[in-house]
């Protein structure tokens, strides 16, 4: 018996040991920032000045941002439920819509999980990467703990996806999350957060409130500081903190309504005045999501101040590119503006005036059937995603294609080759096929493709070789291969001759094969 209730306060100093730990996690935005201040000096400027050139806040009733969330685990239980991350993003989502306070700010701005992927195929937002052993994440922050970048394990293009990963150890134990600043025109890379600080069920911590550490870290993706003002590891100036409150726009967090404030960690019921430089002197914002209180028990808004400032700014001119109609598009979160499969089966021409977004559109696939005539006019840029496909522009025997425009690869992911054209010839020896064709004219351009063109296709499983190329002035730009000829039927015709075997009626004039980016310098072979 006595050895019982010595065992129950050693259980008791335990669990509250693991919850002070547990609850006393810090935010990793300090050693970023000090890494974005080394690479742009001008940085404290630039964030004094933030706001001052938006004429008009958001307009739109929403802004809807699609995320991404790239689970890192080991397949123990950091691979977390999808439960999990849709409590999570609602979580988010609360937070940014104003839901934890009666008179709470709106931001305008939600979250939603993607549902197609950089290459176009179908996804639920949700990217699980499998590490025998799950790496510690780098924090830039100096630790014993070697850590890798999280994006080399997984990564979407953040001018198209909120990247969110989920992890289950930094290089530095002292940290629950981080996220950097975005920039104009440039995003943030997005949040890097522990599992147990994400959601509130599954293995998310259920107490002190947590789970809005999620709000936390968007709100510095999304421009904002700790409202204490920034953080330097070196060399802190003298506004930091306790800055003059008359110079709140310009000091401390920037913001001019929330009050000066010293980084300090409170409990949930007991409110502090860490700084005595107001006039009239106030409590600290403990409820501001860019506190600590305690660690964001007591938080549930952002002020009007964050949101004129940073906030909305950030929204019109850092993440602008995820929230436009086409990143919509490119996430799957509105409906394509034009069908992304096609088959060509009348004679047609399409014009900057006849497709939409003057003729600039995303596509999988286009097959030209047999018998038809098919023109992309001047100004018209057709972009081929690739997901799962084998070639993106199928030319059929005895159809004719005339291009004018541009074939290029996808707006979306515009790193990734697509497929090319493929131009079918005939089947057989002595076959009453006639090759499919095209011409390609003055201007025109095929570029970043595995080949920009071939004449050969496969067909319902069938190859057809053979097929009639011809260019005249045209440009073949950052192609793996401009043009692939293969012989008829993939042999070499036989001596003696001679043949009156088809041949490729191949025809270049002034055409430049050119590489001006990437892709491997190859012209024709």
């Amino acid at each position: 018996m006595k050895n019982k209730f010595l065992l129950f306060p050693l259980f008791i100093c335990l669990f509250l040991l693991s919850h002070f730990q547990a609850i006393s996690q810090e935010c990793g935005f300090g050693a970023l920032f000090q890494q974005q201040l080394q690479q742009n000096p001008n940085l404290l400027n630039e964030l004094a000045q933030s706001g001052n050139t938006v004429s008009n806040l958001a307009t739109q009733d929403e802004y809807i941002i699609p995320v991404v969330v790239h689970v890192i685990h080991s397949g123990g239980p950091e691979n977390i439920s999808d439960a999990q991350i849709f409590r999570a993003l609602e979580i988010l989502n609360q937070g940014f819509q104003g839901d934890f306070d009666p008179a709470g700010l709106d931001t305008k701005i939600r979250f939603r999980l993607a549902e197609i992927d950089p290459y176009g195929c179908t996804t639920d937002g949700i990217v699980r990467v499998f590490q025998n052993t799950a790496p510690c994440i780098l924090t830039g922050s100096y630790t014993p703990k070697p850590g890798i970048p999280v994006s080399s394990l997984s990564y979407w293009p953040k001018s198209r996806y909120f990247n969110i990963w989920v992890i289950s150890c930094f290089d530095n134990a002292n940290y629950a999350a981080f996220a950097n600043l975005p920039s104009t025109g440039n995003p943030s890379n997005g949040i890097v957060i522990l599992n147990q600080y994400f959601g509130d069920i599954g293995t998310a911590f259920p107490n002190y409130a947590l789970f809005k550490t999620i709000v936390h870290e968007a709100g510095h993706a999304f421009g904002l500081l700790h409202i204490w003002g920034p953080e330097f590891l070196m060399d802190t100036p003298t506004w930091y903190r306790c800055y003059n409150e008359l110079e709140g726009d310009t000091q401390g967090d920037f913001v001019e309504d929330t009050p000066p404030q010293d980084i300090v960690y409170y409990y949930c019921d007991q409110p502090e005045n860490s700084c005595h430089n107001e006039n009239p002197d106030v409590n600290d914002n403990t409820d501001n999501f860019m506190a600590y209180g305690h660690n964001y028990c007591l938080s549930k808004s952002f002020t009007q101040g964050q949101n004129n400032k940073f906030i909305q700014p950030r929204l019109l001119d850092a993440y602008n590119t995820l929230w436009s109609p086409l990143g919509l598009e490119c996430a799957g979160l509105t409906p394509a503006s034009f069908p992304t499969e096609v088959e060509i089966d009348q004679n047609t021409t399409w014009t900057t005036s006849n497709l939409p977004n003057n003729g600039i559109i995303n596509m999988d696939k286009i097959v030209v059937k047999s018998g038809v005539v098919f023109t992309i006019d001047a100004g018209v840029e057709i972009h081929f995603r690739r997901c799962n496909q084998t070639s993106n522009f199928v030319i059929e025997p005895n159809a004719r294609v005339i291009l004018e425009g541009k074939l290029s690869n996808n707006l979306c992911e515009p790193s990734d080759y697509w497929s090319g054209v493929e131009v079918a010839g005939t089947n057989g020896l002595y076959s009453q096929l006639i090759p499919g064709e095209i011409v390609v004219g003055n201007g025109a351009v095929i570029e970043a493709a595995q080949f920009g063109i071939r004449n050969r296709a496969f067909i319902n499983g069938i190859e057809y070789a053979g097929g009639k190329i011809s260019a005249y002035g045209a440009t073949f730009r950052n192609n793996n291969i401009g043009v692939r000829f293969y012989t008829y039927l993939n042999i070499d015709k036989p001596a003696p001759g001679p043949w009156t075997i088809p041949d490729d009626g191949a025809e270049f004039i002034d055409c430049t094969f050119t590489v001006d980016g990437s892709g491997v310098p190859r012209g024709a072979s």
